[in-house]
């Protein structure tokens, strides 16, 4: 290890320290239809709290399609129509499309997923997210960690590490409690924001 990148370890906590940070709240609930075997529809609504959970920020409608190819991999698009907050709770619109390829494995009581996204809002971003979670025996109660990579404008611009668990509470019915930590950066004002994340969806 060279001596610039050893100061440069040596002071990385208190760059974290320095940087804005914030604590806050997402929820979302959603529905999902198999139209067949392979095919299969959802729609959610999401809503997302800044400044210490006390200002809305963002609120989303989010219309997608998913298509099994084959045992462990499947495909997705979608659309989003979103709302922005400033700080004033001024309002704007945006649109953005994505598409997704999915894999997943399962062995045993473990299951492992890996989602990559290729989404367009005002410019292109990839996303890589890999996904792991454990089904606890004699309970329907599975915990999971999740992290996900995002790159654009030729940079890796943000990481998201998440922390939770899924519960079923009636056979259609999901919902997810989790904790995510994500940090932005490659950008003038870089941001670490403490998120406490409300799921909930019903299958038809």
């Amino acid at each position: 290890m060279n001596k610039s990148s050893f100061i440069l370890l040596l002071f990385c906590p208190f760059l974290l320290i320095a940087q804005e940070q914030d604590f806050q709240q997402w929820s979302k609930i959603g529905v999902s239809y198999d139209l067949n075997k392979d095919l299969s529809v959802s729609l959610d609504q999401g809503i997302r709290f800044r400044e210490n959970a006390s200002l809305p920020d963002v609120t989303f409608s989010n219309l997608s399609l998913k298509y099994d190819l084959i045992k462990k991999w499947s495909v997705a698009i979608g659309y989003r129509y979103i709302t922005d907050f400033d700080l004033s709770q001024n309002t704007s619109t945006s649109h953005r499309i994505h598409s997704d390829i999915n894999y997943r494995k399962k062995k045993k009581r473990w299951l492992i997923k890996n989602r990559l996204r290729y989404q367009y809002k005002k410019n292109f971003t990839l996303r890589d997210k890999v996904s792991l979670s454990y089904n606890i025996r004699k309970t329907p109660l599975e915990p999971f960690t999740a992290f996900e990579l995002f790159f654009k404008d030729s940079e890796f611009k943000k990481w998201r590490y998440t922390l939770g668990a899924s519960y079923p509470f009636l056979k259609e019915f999901d919902i997810d409690v989790y904790y995510r930590l994500q940090q932005s950066f490659n950008t003038n004002n870089p941001k670490q924001l403490h998120i406490l994340g409300l799921g909930m969806e019903y299958k038809f």
